[in-house]
């Protein structure tokens, strides 16, 4: 089978859908099928022969928004794509952004090759967010001529109902190296005389609630325990997230390490620290959470996308509410002081992982679906 994903970030750009795109492009091809990824050409992404990039020169975050950038390289996108659909041939489209998706459907008409269109997560059910952006988002999805649209929430298929979406189902492709995590942790020596290491990975950005985040470090500071909070990634609120540190005071507490793009360091670096704190407002099921979850970590986290279905609070996660500083800061506080407690967290959350999220299970269920695709007369 030949298989064409299309991708707004490629590693080593920072997000769920660039790692999704590598970890399934590894899996089919080891499965013997022929593998190709269009992407944005953003400085982040790196270069392989089966990787074609499309757009203007840009940084992997200006996809985050609406803006110039995006909209001149979704122009060139549209005219490439017809270039690169005739000379790969693909099977089978896979896309993993709607506006990437709606465009090229359109061409694949042509050759009659099936679209699947993967939602990491949606903007548009959410008002507090840009309407531009929200609103441009339902118009791909509702309009798009997609075979099949699959979301890896299984909250939002009512809502994709309510706005009229079709073709659409829940169905996973996230996945997770557990038994990479498991052999780096078993590799390393660790010590835990510098007290207890919260870490977070992913980008910087608003949605994030990484705000909240340092504001319940600065309870944890006031009640003396010996603490790190890591903040692994990079992202356009960055430079005010270390602005904020200073001002809270929280040198000596806080370290941005700024992108880990190497994947064995980033591995170690979780395996490294003891709780994985996401604070986020928004997700569809977080690949850092489960990394955190394969490396062994207790989890700390907002009732975020699937999380609050396959999560179960005291037993594998600890859950608080959305943008409450002090509730994140009493949870942290417990874990912090109660080993036992990080301990059990931890191992719920990798046999989780372990049973429900390996690469080569996600990439097998999702062959069949594209078989199902391919051959809609024999589903």
């Amino acid at each position: 089978m030949r298989i064409l994903h299309v991708t707004k970030k490629y590693p080593n750009a920072i997000g769920g859908d660039a790692v999704c795109v590598y970890n399934l492009q590894i899996q089919q091809a080891a499965a013997g099928h022929d593998v190709f990824v269009l992407t944005a050409n953003s400085r982040e992404a790196i270069s392989k022969e089966n990787i074609y990039k499309f757009g203007l020169l840009t940084s992997s975050f200006d996809w985050d928004g609406v803006n110039l950038k995006r909209v001149l390289s979704l122009a060139l996108f549209f005219f490439k794509s017809f270039f690169i659909l005739k000379k790969l041939k693909p099977d089978i489209i896979h896309s993993h952004a709607c506006d990437l998706g709606f465009f090229i459907a359109l061409w694949a008409k042509i050759w009659r090759i099936p679209v699947i269109q993967t939602c990491h997560s949606i903007t548009f059910p959410h008002p507090h967010l840009a309407v531009v952006k929200r609103y441009s988002e339902w118009f791909f999805l509702r309009f798009g001529l997609f075979d099949k649209i699959i979301t890896i929430d299984y909250n939002l298929l009512p809502l994709f109902k309510k706005y009229k979406l079709r073709n659409f189902e829940y169905f996973n492709i996230a996945g997770v190296d557990y038994e990479q995590f498991g052999e780096a942790k078993n590799n390393l020596c660790l010590s835990k005389n510098g007290g207890v290491k919260f870490i977070y990975v992913g980008r910087i950005e608003p949605l994030k609630g990484l705000d909240y985040l340092l504001r319940a470090v600065t309870v944890l500071k006031e009640r003396n325990l010996k603490f790190e909070l890591w903040i692994v990634g990079d992202g356009p609120s960055r430079k005010d997230l270390e602005e904020l540190s200073c001002r809270l005071g929280l040198e000596g507490y806080v370290k941005f390490f700024g992108a880990v793009d190497e994947r064995g360091k980033l591995i170690q670096t979780y395996c490294l620290a003891d709780v994985f704190v996401l604070p986020s407002l928004l997700e569809g099921l977080p690949l850092t959470v489960l990394e955190a979850w394969a490396a062994g970590l207790a989890v700390i986290s907002t009732r975020i996308g699937m999380l609050s279905h396959i999560g179960k609070d005291g037993d594998n996660i600890m859950f608080v509410p959305f943008r409450d500083e002090g509730a994140l800061a009493k949870a942290m506080a417990q874990a912090a002081e109660n080993s036992v407690l990080r301990e059990n967290l931890g191992v719920s959350g990798r046999k989780l992982a372990a049973e429900r999220y390996s690469w080569p299970a996600v990439a097998k269920q999702l062959e069949l679906k594209y078989i199902t695709l391919l051959n809609p007369e024999n589903a």
